[in-house]
């Protein structure tokens, strides 16, 4: 068994105030923890978790030692070698190092650009010739000149775009419609597509642009202010293609009485969670998360829009999901670039605009790296290449290693290059041997600088490499707490067993009621249900009679109800029926079948109960045996020191 010491431990204030982020705080079996990884982790987790569990910095330096033992074991055993932790760690790592492999400019230029598209939707047609992404010359030339031809054909006013669309356009479903795509806004198109849209005027035709999907003119038809988000609450009732005829005249039915009830002043909350369908936003009062367009079928979008104040409300209409009724809550415009700058920079740095970040980041790691190319070499290099070898290619086994580009003293040569084009020489097309080679080439030193970017990171950016450590730290934590605690707290039969029946009294059964709730919008229904109700009889007969005049006149639930949930209902604690009215003034009885008396639950009963205190209890036998297995050292007066520039980094 290892020993474990608190070490006091003073500084001189000089340079603690200067170097307080390398102060050491903690150490673990030799490895150091210093005040700058500590200050990351703490505050992270301190606006995480402030309200609900706030931790001082010395209560959170424990829980960190736990971590970082833990961390330790499964080391120890040999977690970081497993095949499937490297390569979960790599993805996550490669994630994390993307926006430092970019041009920031150019990313806050994109992001702001985007913000600016994001105050307008546009309308637009369109006319598209196909041609695949890779194609080859002769295929991507056929389809541009034949874009050329369309675009000559378009008359000087336009007026037979539609009619161009319909005969030649490639993309189906907007050639049906004149070539029109109705409104979109940024990040809706492929960029050069947008790119067009955007920077037409109305009633203007761009120039041929290219995307993956082909070539395009795009003739935007109108710009309008962005129609930002919607956030409303509908009441559905269901009819659907699997409807039939009779349903589908019962929901329509439904949705004009719900109708009726909101016209006399009924709350719209209320009535939704009564009787609306949509059951995933019924028990929220028929509350939907905001929108915008497209977001929704057109139906439903429409309609939501056309609703221009919060309280205001549609008339039931159709989509093909059943019939709606739908209430504005609020209507949201665009909000200023710093509280959506964030959502922005995750969308451009995942669209395929971010290639123009990553270019223009290669060309200043080029510069600051001292970037140099043997010009005289690559020349050789490519005149020396197969007429055809962007149909196959081979490295010659005579190839020498001729150096061709060279980036803080590492050379990249030949051979490698040879490599690069074995594995690659399909990506890319071209009209001749020459400009293939050059373009492989560009290709290859975009990877290579990006790539030995990629090994400075840690180095260069301490924030990086805490995030790193993190990450790593977190996947090893999560196998080993899958192995040794998750699994055996829900598989570990003996042991549950055996921990429930030394805590069993902790597993109680309250005293509770089976419970039949009616809630009846009719005062003399009312009466005859409570009537039948205390005689023992069945409900049915007045139930279906209720329904064919009225299908809102009676809803029921059954519940079981603990003893203190409901007060009404405690003050009247035995099988009968208790009467009340709601706030809408309906009659509400509650029919208490039976009352069930508190007692022990069995182990199945409580199954997920005990697992879960199970699991704690695993744990925390865990951590005693880590702190008497691994040495560690806390510099308690290390922390008090450097607190405040922690709380405060």
């Amino acid at each position: 068994m290892k020993r474990f010491f608190v070490v006091n431990f003073l500084f001189v204030v000089g340079f603690l105030s200067a170097q307080w982020q390398d102060v050491v705080l903690l150490e673990v079996e030799g490895d150091s923890v210093t005040a700058g990884e500590f200050a990351v982790v703490y505050n992270k987790n301190r606006n995480i978790g402030q309200e609900i569990d706030p931790k001082t910095p010395e209560e959170y330096l424990d829980l960190y030692l736990n971590f970082k033992l833990k961390v330790r074991d499964a080391i120890r055993m040999g977690y970081d070698t497993l095949p499937s932790v490297k390569h979960e760690f790599r993805s996550y790592r490669s994630q994390l190092a993307k926006p430092y492999l970019m041009d920031k400019r150019t990313d806050d230029k994109l992001i702001f650009e985007a913000y600016e598209r994001s105050k307008n939707d546009v309308r637009a047609s369109h006319i598209m010739v196909a041609v695949d992404e890779n194609a080859g010359p002769s295929d991507t030339l056929r389809a541009f000149r034949k874009m050329e031809n369309i675009r000559k054909q378009l008359k000087p006013d336009l007026s037979n775009f539609a009619d161009l669309a319909k005969k030649h356009s490639d993309d189906e479903y907007s050639a049906q419609r004149d070539g029109d795509l109705g409104y979109f806004s940024v990040f809706d198109m492929v960029y050069p597509f947008e790119n067009a849209a955007y920077r037409t005027n109305v009633g203007d035709v761009s120039n041929i642009v290219r995307s993956r999907f082909g070539y395009h003119i795009v003739m935007p038809t109108d710009k309008r202010i962005a129609r930002g988000k919607a956030t409303v609450a509908h009441i559905m009732t269901i009819a659907n293609e699997k409807s039939s005829a009779e349903q589908r005249n019962a929901a329509e039915e439904r949705i004009n009485e719900i109708y009726s009830k909101l016209k006399s002043g009924e709350s719209f909350e209320d009535l939704a969670k009564k009787y609306s369908e949509d059951k995933n936003s019924a028990a929220k009062g028929g509350k939907l998360n905001p929108f915008g367009i497209n977001e929704m079928v057109p139906e439903f979008e429409e309609a939501a829009f056309s609703l221009v104040r919060g309280g205001d409300i549609t008339e039931p209409f159709q989509t093909p999901y059943g019939f709606h009724v739908v209430k504005m809550i609020e209507r949201s415009e665009i909000k200023p670039f710093e509280e959506v700058k964030q959502e922005l920079t995750r969308k451009v740095q995942r669209d395929e605009r971010s290639n123009l970040t990553k270019k223009n980041a290669v060309q200043k790691l080029k510069s600051e790296y001292g970037f140099a190319v043997n010009d005289r070499n690559l020349n050789r290099f490519i005149n020396q290449l197969p007429a055809d070898f962007n149909k196959n290619y081979e490295v010659p086994s005579n190839l020498k290693d001729a150096p061709l580009f060279e980036i803080d003293g590492e050379v990249f040569g030949q051979r490698k290059f040879a490599k690069y084009i074995a594995n690659n020489f399909r990506n890319l097309q071209g009209d001749s041997k020459e400009g293939l080679g050059y373009a492989h080439f560009d290709a290859w030193v975009e990877q290579e600088v990006l790539t030995f970017e990629d090994s400075k990171l840690e180095e260069k950016y301490p924030e990086f490499r805490y995030l790193v450590e993190e990450y790593r730290n977190g996947i090893l934590l999560f196998e080993l707490l899958e192995d040794k605690i998750w699994k055996p707290s829900m598989t570990d039969t003996a042991g549950i067993t055996a921990f429930f029946s030394k805590n069993r009294e902790a597993y109680m059964m309250p005293e509770r009621a089976e419970v039949a709730t009616y809630t009846i919008n009719n005062a003399k229904l009312a009466k005859k249900m409570e009537k039948t109700l205390r005689k023992g009889k069945s409900t049915d007969k007045i139930k279906a009679k209720a329904a064919k005049k009225d299908a809102l006149a009676i809803s029921t639930t059954n519940e079981t109800i603990r003893k203190g949930i409901n007060s009404l209902l405690d003050e009247n604690w035995e099988e009968g029926v208790v009467k009340n009215t709601n706030e809408d003034g309906d009659v509400v009885l509650y029919h208490i079948e039976e009352i069930k008396a508190e007692r022990l639950k069995e182990l199945e009963e409580s199954w997920g109960s005990v697992s879960a205190d199970y699991q704690t209890e695993l744990e925390r036998l865990w951590v005693e045996s880590l702190r008497e297995t691994f040495s560690y050292t806390i510099f308690k007066d290390a922390l008090a020191e450097v607190e405040e520039q922690i709380l405060n980094p």
